[in-house]
């Protein structure tokens, strides 16, 4: 048996729920021990958070420990698409987790701090809380002399914004995309030479 630190989609009812990959696999369900809390800062990478490995006293990261079965390692590291010998963005590290007056020796998936620098914070360090929430998670502020970023715009599928296109916006049926008046957009059809159906 071996004990891990969950916080993100690892949690229960998270996409990625520690018990439903066990039971996939045909492996014993996970034992859940409690919550806890680590030192560090959480990120939110859109459909999924990264946490950074703090010190004592700063802000905490939420989480579930449980006691698991050791088949399940890897079926975790391939969920945190970790693999020996490569540079990922998660890593496995141990990690000491107080829980109920004991210290658990656990396994947990943290990011390295440069992978978060322009990632929003979470400020709950509660990924459950945070989804639940709605709320926007916290922009990461710019650093002195550093530019401003820019907004990217996304273009509707198989538009063109050359100036020698002349035809619609890009909507469906006269539908109004919202594209900037600037912006001449004609929409291809998908032919099965494009499609790649032969």
């Amino acid at each position: 048996m071996r004990y891990v630190f969950v916080y993100g989609t690892l949690r229960e009812g998270e996409a990625n729920d520690i018990g439903h990959a066990a039971a996939r696999h045909g492996i014993t369900a996970p034992t859940l021990l409690g919550a806890a809390a680590l030192p560090g800062e959480l990120y939110d990478f859109g459909t999924y958070p990264g946490m950074v490995v703090g010190a004592a006293g700063q802000s905490l990261v939420w989480g579930d420990v449980y006691e698991i079965d050791e088949r399940l390692m890897p079926v975790l590291d391939e969920i945190e698409r970790v693999y020996p010998g490569v540079d990922t963005l998660f890593r496995q590290e141990p990690v000491t987790v107080e829980l109920g007056g004991r210290a658990y020796a656990c396994v947990y998936y943290p990011v390295a701090a440069h992978a978060a620098a322009d990632r929003p914070r979470i400020a709950s360090g509660d990924w459950v809380q945070h989804r639940a929430s709605g709320k926007p998670p916290e922009r990461p502020e710019r650093r002195p002399g550093e530019p401003p970023r820019r907004k990217r715009k996304s273009a509707p599928r198989g538009a063109c914004f050359m100036p020698s296109c002349s035809a619609t916006d890009g909507g469906q049926d006269g539908e109004d995309r919202g594209l900037p008046a600037s912006a001449m957009a004609v929409r291809f059809p998908r032919t099965a030479a494009a499609s790649g159906i032969r």
